[in-house]
């Protein structure tokens, strides 16, 4: 397109490019440009209106953390596989309980390690479907989250406001909320009943029969 349609086109709201030049128009008229390397908007003092190789710009979206990359480089956690060590007073002893990753019983190193794991995944989850973008300094907006009954024996939901819980996974909408509760259901069931001592949570009633 050339300059006068690409002038028409941020008036609308939308951005456009020319090279390595991004521009847009604030409500005064004033053309901003950046290039995609640079964030930070700076005046336009000249524009090229006579030019005819602009295009519309679409802003990629910030990455969540989450995405799969291809071929370049990616971050992981090295503490979620279960291994053992053998108590020495060396570094690596100290190191590992001072990152709360040492364990004097299997059961709890399977526990944490679950644990960790699904909230990963659920915050995952919520990222992917708008966590993200959910706003805490808007005490309007209502911020979902998962819960358990044990009366009932029940995941339900609930929200938040203006409050923050510490280790919560909280999510944009009730449908957002409710979906999750809907894929990891069994993991979450084990998350609030499972009895990580081996023992039985609830016991066998003989006396009952078969039904």
């Amino acid at each position: 397109m050339n300059g006068l349609e690409a002038i028409e086109l941020m008036k609308q709201g939308k951005m456009i490019k020319s090279g390595i030049w991004i521009y847009s128009m604030d409500s005064d008229g004033v053309i901003w440009l950046k290039t995609e390397s640079h964030t930070g908007w700076v005046e336009a003092h000249t524009f090229n209106i006579l030019a005819n190789d602009y295009e519309e710009y679409i802003e990629p979206k910030p990455l969540t953390g989450w995405e799969r990359v291809d071929g370049k480089m990616y971050n992981v956690i090295l503490i979620n596989d279960l291994g053992k060590s053998m108590e020495c007073g060396q570094f690596k002893d100290d190191m590992y309980y001072k990152q709360a990753n040492y364990f004097s019983t299997e059961e709890k190193a399977e526990e944490i390690n679950f644990k960790q794991t699904l909230f990963r995944k659920l915050q995952r989850f919520s990222d992917e479907n708008g966590g993200n973008e959910i706003n805490w300094l808007n005490t309007n907006q209502q911020k979902f989250f998962i819960t358990y009954y044990y009366d009932t024996k029940e995941l339900d939901l609930y929200y938040v406001c203006n409050d923050k819980d510490f280790g919560q996974v909280y999510f944009i909408s009730e449908e957002i909320a409710e979906k999750a509760i809907e894929l990891f259901r069994d993991e979450l069931i084990k998350y609030f009943t499972h009895d990580w001592s081996g023992k039985d949570e609830t016991p066998i009633n003989l006396n009952s029969e078969e039904r």
